[in-house]
């Protein structure tokens, strides 16, 4: 498995589809694109950036419901990509017992960046091996969450490919199975055909 940081969120201009960029830390640096909603790139760009909301959004709450039961975050995993989807899922750890919860590649990482002390964001290798792309590739050396790379309004419509759940799936033992944030069919089943641009911030949502 290939351990991963949040690079930032960008706009897949000019289809203004909010992606999440996902980076190696180690190795070939690979970049893992995945689009994602307004909403959810919107909690995560405030995260990379330690922006405090009056109120707690989704990911953040969830982060104190695992904190008042004790449950910590051992890992989080991209664990597969199917029918157009990835697919993630959290390793929980309470007393005495691990439990996988399934889950979105988005929520993972905007509960991660919550989370202080929680375990890594991890990308088993068959994902990164076949969706990852070469860094200078999709939005050449985005080494931090600059000002600019906000992504709209939290009180925005909801666009990207949220995917929806497929019952009967046949699951993998390696991918608990999540409908996850798709690639659209146009970009052929590879992440970060265009280049990636960059939008100002937007206001605080009142949602």
């Amino acid at each position: 498995m290939r351990t991963l940081e949040a690079v930032g969120v960008y706009l897949d201009l000019p289809d203004t589809t909010p992606v999440m960029v996902l980076r190696e830390v180690d190795g070939p640096r690979r970049q893992l694109v995945i689009p994602i909603g307004f909403p959810e790139a919107n909690w995560i760009a405030y995260a990379l950036k330690g922006v405090e909301l009056a109120r707690p959004v989704t990911q953040q709450l969830l982060a104190d419901v695992l904190a008042e039961y004790g449950l910590t975050v051992h890992q989080a995993v991209i664990s597969g990509f199917r029918h157009g989807n990835f697919h993630a899922h959290l390793d929980l750890v309470g007393i005495g017992e691990t439990r996988v919860v399934s889950c979105r590649p988005s929520d993972a990482v905007g509960l991660l960046l919550r989370l202080p002390g929680a375990g890594p964001l991890l990308a088993v290798d068959d994902v990164m091996d076949r969706y990852g792309q070469p860094s200078p590739a999709l939005v050449g050396d985005p080494d931090h969450q600059a000002d600019e790379d906000v992504v709209g309004d939290e009180g925005g419509p909801p666009v990207g490919h949220e995917g929806e759940r497929d019952t009967g799936d046949g699951e993998q033992a390696q991918d608990p199975g999540h409908d996850e944030e798709g690639l659209k069919a146009e970009d052929g089943g590879q992440a970060g055909g265009k280049q990636l641009g960059e939008v100002g911030a937007g206001p605080e949502g009142s949602a």
